[in-house]
C-alpha cells in the first residue's frame, strides 16, 4: 500500500488541479459497460493492404489465404488478430464484407474443376485483313 501511495496518480497534478485518481473517480459514473467484451476484438486487429492475385489469393507472413474472387486485381484492406492469424477478414469502407480462409492444399489439389472451357478458334489471318484495302 505504501507504494501506490507514492504512485503519481495520487500525487496532485498542476494541469489537474487535484490528483488523477481523485479525477477519475470523480467522472466514473460517466463509465459505459460492455455485455460482450469479445465484441471490441475487432476494434484492435492488425490492419494491411494487400493485392489478391490472379488466382484470388493473397499472401501474409508466408501463407496463402483464399479471398472472393470479385477482389481479383484489387487492393484490399485485411485485417486479423496477430495472436490467432488463421482467419483474416477483408474490409471495405470499414465494414466486414469476408473472410479470408487458409488455402488448404491438399483440398485444392483434390478440388474437381470444370473442364468444359470453351475452344478458342484459331486466328484466322485472312479474315483479319480481308477487309482492310491493299497498299500503303
Amino acid at each position: 500500500m505504501a507504494s501506490l501511495r507514492r504512485c503519481s496518480i495520487n500525487r496532485q497534478h498542476s494541469a489537474l488541479d487535484a490528483c488523477p485518481l481523485d479525477v477519475f473517480m470523480a467522472q466514473a459514473h460517466k463509465l459505459r459497460t460492455v455485455s460482450d467484451p469479445a465484441s471490441l476484438d475487432p476494434l484492435f486487429f492488425k490492419r494491411v493492404f494487400r493485392k489478391v492475385n490472379p488466382d484470388a489469393t493473397i499472401s501474409l507472413n508466408n501463407r496463402l489465404y483464399e479471398v472472393p474472387p470479385r477482389y481479383v486485381g484489387q487492393k484490399i484492406e485485411v485485417r486479423f488478430d496477430p495472436a490467432a492469424a488463421d482467419c483474416l477478414y477483408s474490409y471495405e469502407n470499414d465494414y466486414c464484407v469476408a473472410a479470408a480462409r487458409p488455402v488448404s492444399f491438399t483440398d485444392n489439389a483434390r478440388a474437381k474443376r470444370n473442364r468444359e472451357t470453351q475452344q478458342i478458334p484459331p486466328i484466322s489471318f485472312e479474315s483479319l485483313f480481308s477487309g482492310q484495302q491493299k497498299g500503303g
